[in-house]
């Protein structure tokens, strides 16, 4: 299997139901992954299903996994309890409106940067235009 060192950011427009052991998680190209970028929200019935399938040592293969961002045309709320299940994995939610592939690694960086984080609700991204940050936090 390849491996991408520098690879940090993975998104993903469908994840396929029937693959709920989330093997892919343990291929090596994911071993640097730090941010998940689902474009669909129906990956939340995916991800409440895998999850607890997998149980909380779901991500130990991907180490320095710390966000996934689900990006909605929608205003979706997450369940309560997804959010709690990731966070119970050492994950973070995120839920953000559909955005340019630019404006979402934006947001990527600014959530991994320990010194530069989102600080407020609202946050302004170069070119002046804005994003929203829903925390999703119990």
């Amino acid at each position: 299997m390849m491996e991408f060192p520098k690879l940090r950011v993975v998104g993903s427009f469908y994840l396929d139901e029937d693959g709920l052991d989330m093997a892919w998680l343990h291929w090596p190209m994911m071993r640097n992954v730090r941010t998940l970028v689902m474009f669909d929200t129906l990956t939340t019935a995916y991800w409440e299903e895998a999850l607890e399938l997998a149980g909380v040592k779901a991500f130990r293969t991907v180490p320095n996994l710390k966000h996934i961002i689900f990006v909605s045309q929608f205003d979706d709320d997450m369940s309560p309890e997804l959010v709690k299940a990731f966070k119970t994995r050492g994950v973070h939610c995120h839920c953000v409106p559909s955005l340019p592939y630019d404006e979402i690694m934006e947001l990527e960086s600014k959530l991994n940067d320990p010194c530069d984080g989102p600080k407020t609700q609202s946050d302004c991204l170069p070119g002046g235009s804005y994003w929203t940050y829903r925390p999703l936090e119990l």
